[in-house]
């Protein structure tokens, strides 16, 4: 017998993307301002230019990868909660490889790659963790 899932309004269903795009920019714009006092110049070399990650660069490209992540549950998500536990799973282990992104420009500062694979992990982290939880009251036979 099939269970109906109660969807709520979407004040409701919006309420825990907000939390997590809001935690989620905090605690990089927290790291963000770490690395800022350990002295790193958030200088990166990209396509032979260097540029200077700014808080703004750091908001935005959050945002983008909980929008990605976001569009990929909203596809996934008919599928159940197992494809959802693999997707928590998929953007966790993508945050942890993009770490490597800012560890190979070596035309960084140590600070400023450490600060910035920090980043990436902890986004990844926050992404696992909520959805991983989104789906702790599900039946336990619907899981992986």
């Amino acid at each position: 017998m099939a269970t109906k899932r109660k969807t709520g309004s979407p004040r409701t269903r919006l309420r825990p993307v907000l939390v997590v795009a809001v935690t989620t920019v905090m605690v990089n714009l927290a790291v963000w301002l770490i690395g800022l006092a350990a002295n790193a110049d958030y200088r990166v070399g990209m396509g032979g230019q260097a540029i200077t990650i700014t808080p703004v660069h750091v908001v935005l490209t959050t945002l983008v990868a909980l929008a990605l992540g976001g569009l990929a549950f909203t596809l996934t998500r008919r599928w159940g909660p197992a494809a959802s536990r693999w997707l928590a799973v998929a953007g966790g282990t993508v945050g942890v490889l993009s770490a490597s992104t800012p560890i190979m420009q070596a035309e960084a500062e140590p600070v400023t790659t450490v600060a910035l694979a920090t980043m990436h992990i902890l986004t990844g982290a926050i992404w696992f963790v909520a959805l991983w939880r989104a789906n702790a009251s599900e039946p336990a036979w619907t899981r992986w």
